[in-house]
């Protein structure tokens, strides 16, 4: 049984939601990171905000409030890299979700294979490929960050320690195995 689990697939497709019903309780107890959608009164994105999984403590990480978009990758590479680093000190790990434009960071990166690398479970949501082309458009990224979002799903493939489990709309396989994750 692998120590990571990986959920990857749609938008809106209950990946998130999957983890945090798994979790429970658990979750303010997990070492990572999450991802925070904030939304205007009609329900537009209009930020995104790198936060503990307790709620003490958060950054933005894309402000959607004016054009251009803003991509602060320099809090991936500071406040990103602290939440990896300290996460291993932790019993399991919550991170959702990675495969966006930090994967641009060498730095983060690091950090993240380490951490995976460690011994400490994890538990999170890998960006999927779809998704990842809306992100492409809507932000302008390049062929240097589609390489580098393949490379980190295919380490994640090949690794034997992680699934990294292809759900499909409201998939109740990626529900049952993040149970599974929380009961080992």
């Amino acid at each position: 049984m692998q120590k990571n689990l990986f959920l990857t697939g749609p938008i809106g497709g209950g990946k998130s939601t999957s983890i945090a019903t798994a979790l429970g309780e658990a979750l303010p107890g997990a070492g990572g990171f999450l991802t925070v959608r904030q939304r205007d009164e009609t329900g537009r994105a209009v930020a995104y905000w790198l936060q503990k999984p307790d709620g003490t403590c958060r950054q933005c990480i894309i402000d959607y409030s004016a054009k251009p978009y803003t991509m602060h990758m320099e809090v991936f590479e500071t406040f990103g890299v602290e939440l990896l680093e300290q996460a291993k000190q932790y019993d399991y790990v919550v991170l959702d979700e990675i495969g966006g434009f930090e994967v641009l960071s060498d730095a983060f990166m690091e950090a993240l294979i380490g951490l995976l690398k460690s011994g400490t479970p994890c538990i999170g949501v890998m960006k999927g490929v779809a998704p990842a082309s809306k992100m492409i458009q809507k932000l302008g990224l390049g062929e240097a960050y589609v390489q580098r979002a393949e490379c980190l799903r295919q380490w994640m493939r090949d690794d034997e320690n992680t699934l990294l489990y292809e759900c499909a709309q409201y998939d109740p396989e990626g529900l049952r195995l993040a149970h599974e994750w929380v009961g080992r």
